[in-house]
C-alpha cells in the first residue's frame, strides 16, 4: 500500500524511517557539537585556573597567586581561551608587559607561576606542553642582606617575652646569635 504524499516526500525524505535516522543523525551531530563545547569550556583558562586554585588549597600562597592570575593573566589572555592556543610568545609577552610596567621581580614570579601551573595542566592532560617551560627570567634577581632595625629588635624582644618558654628562649637565642 502506497504511503500518502505528505509522508512520501517532505524535504527529500521519502519514508518514515528515513525519517527517523535523520532525525538520529541531527540528536547525535547536536550532542558531539555539545560535547566539542563543555570539552571547549573544560580546556578555557578561567576552568582550568580554578581547578588548579581548588586543587593547590592547602598551599599558603594560592590566595596570591590567584590574585596575580586576575590581574595579569586573566586580562591579557582573557578568561576564555583555550589553554593549547597559549604560545610561548603570549607567556613572553605578558612576563614583558608586567617588567615594563615597573614590576621587575612580579614579572619572575609570574613566569614562576605559570611555569608550575602549565605543569600542572600537563599532569591533569588538559595540554601537551608548557608554553612557559623555555621561557627565561627578565632579569636575575639580586639577593639582599636584611638587618633588623633597632626599634625591629625591641619589638621582636617584647614579643619573645608574651611567647614564653621555650620558644621565646630559643627565638631570644636565634636573634642573638644570627
Amino acid at each position: 500500500m502506497p504511503k500518502p504524499a505528505s509522508l512520501r516526500a517532505k524535504d527529500g525524505i521519502n519514508t518514515r524511517d528515513e525519517r527517523r535516522e535523520a532525525r538520529q543523525a541531527t540528536k547525535q551531530k547536536l550532542e558531539e557539537t555539545k560535547q566539542l563545547e563543555e570539552d571547549k569550556a573544560k580546556n578555557a583558562l578561567i576552568h582550568a585556573a580554578n581547578a588548579y586554585f581548588d586543587a593547590k588549597d592547602n598551599l599558603r600562597s594560592i590566595d596570591e597567586v590567584s590574585s596575580s592570575f586576575k590581574k595579569h593573566v586573566f586580562p591579557e589572555w582573557g578568561e576564555n581561551r583555550e589553554l593549547c592556543t597559549i604560545t610561548p610568545a603570549d607567556v613572553r609577552a605578558l612576563i614583558q608587559r608586567i617588567h615594563t610596567g615597573g614590576a621587575p621581580i612580579m614579572a619572575n614570579r609570574m613566569l614562576g607561576r605559570l611555569k608550575t601551573f602549565f605543569n600542572w595542566a600537563m599532569d591533569e592532560d588538559l595540554i601537551d606542553s608548557n608554553p612557559a617551560a623555555k621561557v627565561k627570567r627578565i632579569m636575575k634577581e639580586q639577593e639582599r642582606e636584611r638587618v633588623l632595625s633597632d626599634n625591629e629588635i625591641i619589638a621582636f624582644w617584647k614579643a619573645c617575652d608574651r611567647l614564653g618558654y621555650p620558644y621565646g628562649d630559643c627565638s631570644r637565642l636565634l636573634l642573638l646569635t644570627g
